[in-house]
């Protein structure tokens, strides 16, 4: 009873190791700018309005899919003037309806870091026209299949 034991364990545990787990599928969208769109920016000390200084930041992307997509979400990371990095705690949603091949740029208002010089983009989910969706794998989880 013991060998036949030592044998199952055996057997799953090669075989669990001859499976390979399949590469995440690329992004169906591609970035193809990111930029902070930098406006006037209003000292609130000199009594300026604070929330209202013009400054928006705009990701212009291209739906690389054979699908329409519905909506696309970013997360977003600024760079100030000597490249240090501020990721944003919450993602950036466009629901443009972007037909395969089509471009688009998507803006919101930028209140968070009025000052960036750079900014840099990533897709982390897409939603297509037919239901599915595209997830950006986690660095912690396995790629579904």
């Amino acid at each position: 009873m013991k060998v036949s034991f030592a044998v199952v364990v055996l057997l799953l545990c090669v075989g669990a190791k001859a499976q390979t787990v399949p590469p995440a599928s690329p992004a169906p969208v591609t970035i193809l700018k990111a930029t902070p769109h930098q406006g006037t920016h209003v000292d609130c000390a000199a009594g300026g309005e604070c929330f209202n200084n013009g400054v928006n930041m705009g990701i212009e992307y291209r739906n690389d899919s054979n699908k329409e997509i519905t909506a696309v979400k970013f997360t977003v990371t600024f760079l100030d003037a000597v490249n240090d990095k501020h990721e944003m705690p919450y993602s950036y949603t466009s629901d443009k309806k972007l037909k395969p091949g089509k471009t688009y740029t998507a803006t919101w208002q930028n209140l968070t870091n009025t000052r960036a010089k750079r900014m840099e983009a990533k897709v982390t989910k897409v939603l297509f026209a037919d239901g599915t969706t595209w997830e950006e794998p986690k660095a912690w989880e396995e790629p579904k299949r």
